[in-house]
């Protein structure tokens, strides 16, 4: 890499300025390539993680995550509305509409950032929580301590931390597998980034941020790749019975605590 910036927190309150492009080395256009084909693959498999589980990878190649989030919202988005359009009878617009409406509030002060909270303790909550959501989708699926209460507050943290910074995911997930029946799990979650995804890109651009365009041309044709493999798995997976399917669930969501505390503290 030619040229480096600044590494900044993804949940950093303060959006930078504008930045140049930056001239990638062909290892680094090769590992990009093979980060955002994997986040294909996750986002279209799983219907969540496709941005939390590549992130690492991609820093690897480049200095922040600035230059990756606006590229990842603009793919949520156009695949989403894809799903949108073909299987709009498949989604459950009453349990995604009332996710939403718990939602938009903690979106808004996100995006505003009118809270500001350290990252370590955003980081270490979303590790609580998820690693608890998951470690009850592995083992016999039972209902949660703390009923419908609990779930809302984690949904209104999960639409803080998107509103942040598109990372909310991992909060919301495990609520919705539990009020949306696993047929419909994969193709309603894409349906709510699509939901989600353009607060974020009208706040990133209203800021200046550079959505690097030029990359977009060969990164989203590489994403699409990812995308189509992971609707094959997919399919296969929802072969598997619930207790089955759950549990791969919850494997999933363990791998996304996982990241995040090697990420943010090893």
């Amino acid at each position: 890499m030619k040229r480096r910036v600044a590494r900044k927190s993804a949940t950093s309150k303060t959006l930078p300025n504008p930045q140049p492009s930056l001239e990638l080395t062909t290892p680094a256009l090769v590992g990009l390539s093979a980060c955002f084909i994997w986040s294909g693959f996750v986002r279209s498999g799983f219907g969540f993680g496709g941005l939390v589980l590549m992130l690492p990878l991609a820093l690897l190649f480049v200095d922040s995550p600035i230059h990756i989030i606006p590229i990842t919202a603009v793919h949520v988005f156009t695949t989403g509305i894809l799903t949108v359009l073909l299987r709009f009878s498949v989604i459950a617009w009453r349990q995604i509409f009332h996710i939403m409406g718990v939602m938009l509030v903690p979106v808004v002060i996100g995006l505003l950032g009118l809270i500001s909270l350290p990252d370590a303790w955003l980081v270490g909550l979303v590790q609580v929580i998820v690693g608890f959501y998951a470690i009850n989708y592995i083992r016999p699926f039972k209902t949660l301590a703390g009923g419908r209460l609990a779930d809302y507050a984690t949904i209104a943290f999960g639409g803080y931390l998107s509103g942040l910074a598109l990372l909310g995911s991992p909060l919301i997930v495990p609520v919705a597998g539990r009020w949306i029946a696993r047929e419909r799990l994969r193709d309603s979650l894409l349906a709510l980034w699509v939901l989600l995804a353009p607060f974020k890109i009208v706040m990133l651009f209203a800021n200046g941020v550079d959505f690097h365009w030029d990359w977009q041309l060969w990164l989203f044709p590489i994403h699409l790749v990812g995308y189509g493999c992971g609707l094959l798995f997919h399919a296969k997976l929802l072969q598997h019975r619930s207790e089955v399917f759950y549990r791969i669930i919850g494997w999933m969501l363990l791998a996304v605590v996982t990241v995040g505390l090697w990420q943010n503290y090893l």
